[in-house]
């Protein structure tokens, strides 16, 4: 079955949204799961949405979680997602 990366990301974001992850974030995390599905992370796409889903619903994952920077060197930085969405916190 072939899906159009529009086609995709929207089951990405039903799915999410039929979950209780606010429209926002959805629409985020289904971007960031689509984009790494186009460009071949296999790891992180299509292929790793079911398991995401699972933390999700066992609550392993808390989607209205906020990030915060626990330390700033210069370039690099520590944050503690206090257990939010993980592609979103890379983001930050």
């Amino acid at each position: 079955m072939r899906l159009t990366f529009e086609q995709l990301k929207q089951e990405f974001e039903r799915v999410l949204l039929a979950r209780g992850v606010k429209a926002e974030l959805a629409d985020e995390c289904a971007t960031m799961f689509a984009q790494t599905t186009e460009s071949g992370v296999y790891s992180h796409g299509v292929n790793r949405f079911p398991r995401f889903i699972q933390q999700l619903e066992a609550g392993d994952i808390i989607p209205d979680a906020q990030p915060t920077k626990a330390l700033a060197l210069g370039a690099i930085e520590q944050w503690d997602a206090h257990r939010s969405i993980g592609n979103l916190t890379a983001k930050k």
